[in-house]
């Protein structure tokens, strides 16, 4: 192995170790695959995932000596934004909406009754029947699996409209969903 960037003589305990001569196939836009449990009609619809960033506030500490800051105490995520393509019959447009408005209650408190009586808990992680987790799985140019990134406890937040026109071209339909989640890990 060789050592492109040796950070100890810094102290801080840093190695950062780079392979030559492995895998440098570049990760295409294009290659992947993501499966939502709740969701089952983004698997082979969906045409854009956008990871969620992630950040943190540094806490910073006063001394007579000056102001220093430290890492912080948590890890905040962003949102996981999807882009799918939108079935003739508004199948899976219909079932993002539902699980949006239904687990908010918005339109009768029935709605929220509804959705926890008649699902109550997600079987595959028994959690609360708003949340379901999912997975991107990124895909090798042989379009094998590659690498996994899990997404737990995700839930709608924000559907975007759908624009119908005659604009004389005949687009494909696509909708966007945005999805709150507690974090997400690479597997």
């Amino acid at each position: 192995m060789t050592t492109l960037y040796n950070y100890e003589s810094l102290n801080y305990g840093y190695n950062v170790h780079y392979k030559t001569g492995g895998n440098n196939n570049p990760l295409y836009q294009d290659k992947f695959q993501l499966i939502i449990r709740k969701f089952p009609g983004c698997e082979y619809m969906c045409t854009d995932v956008t990871l969620p960033g992630l950040s943190q506030s540094p806490q910073r500490f006063e001394t007579p000596f000056g102001a220093f800051n430290n890492s912080g105490k948590k890890t905040d995520y962003g949102t996981l934004s999807v882009t799918f393509k939108v079935d003739e019959n508004l199948k899976n447009y219909k079932e993002i909406f539902h699980w949006l408005r239904d687990s908010t209650g918005s339109i009768t408190p029935d709605n929220y009754k509804n959705l926890i009586d008649n699902n109550r808990l997600d079987s595959s992680k028994n959690t609360h029947a708003v949340f379901t987790d999912g997975t991107l799985m990124t895909l090798k140019n042989s379009k094998q699996h590659n690498i996994a990134i899990n997404f737990v406890n995700l839930f709608p937040i924000q559907l975007g409209g759908i624009t119908f026109g005659f604009n004389g071209a005949k687009n494909i339909m696509t909708a966007e969903v945005q999805f709150s989640l507690d974090y997400f890990e690479f597997v």
